[in-house]
């Protein structure tokens, strides 16, 4: 050839680059940013004077990308049932790539009736993405606040009861309480 040279797929089949990567016909670079995991295989030929080459089989190898899963912290009042606890991922390459093809599995040690000196955790298993591979888990925590109570004395009078001459003073009246908010079931 003389020095200049075209670059294409050929062949048959020719095959195809990975998503998101392409193949510059003046220079032969493959260039951009591949948007899918997997194994591709094409040919590549290269023109010169109206002379085609033999294709030349490639084979480029996208590896899924290591992603984290971290679960949720929650917050409750004391008493309160288990809260929902959900996943969220760290690594995405693609900011409108934000879910897992099989979401992870989340949980918590949480039990009503646990202390709020206690602060169980969260956590997550499982999840997959023909993109991404899990890397590894980062659990969070439960905060559990006080439970708020406001308690009110029910008006009480002492009575002194008067016949005639006679005034016969009673014993102090019992006490009564409210209180409010009525306390978490089992407690």
């Amino acid at each position: 050839g003389n020095g200049t040279y075209t670059w294409a797929l050929c062949g048959d089949p020719a095959g195809s680059l990975p998503p998101g990567l392409t193949l510059n016909a003046d220079t032969g670079v493959i260039s951009g940013t591949p948007t899918a995991a997997g194994t591709y295989s094409f040919n590549v030929c290269s023109t010169s004077n109206g002379v085609q080459s033999s294709p030349r089989a490639l084979t480029i190898l996208i590896e899924k990308a290591p992603i984290t899963v971290v679960a949720s912290d929650a917050t409750v009042t004391f008493g309160a049932a288990r809260p929902s606890i959900s996943p969220s991922y760290e690594g995405f390459r693609d900011v409108a790539d934000t879910t897992l093809d099989t979401a992870a599995i989340c949980t918590t040690a949480y039990q009503v009736g646990n202390g709020v000196d206690q602060t169980p955790s969260t956590s997550c298993t499982g999840g997959f993405d023909a993109n991404y591979v899990v890397t590894g888990y980062r659990n969070g925590t439960v905060t559990i606040n006080k439970f708020a109570l406001t308690v009110t004395a029910l008006d009480a009078t002492k009575q002194n009861v008067v016949t005639g001459d006679n005034t016969e003073v009673l014993a102090d009246p019992s006490l009564y309480y409210k209180v409010s908010p009525a306390l978490p079931a089992g407690q």
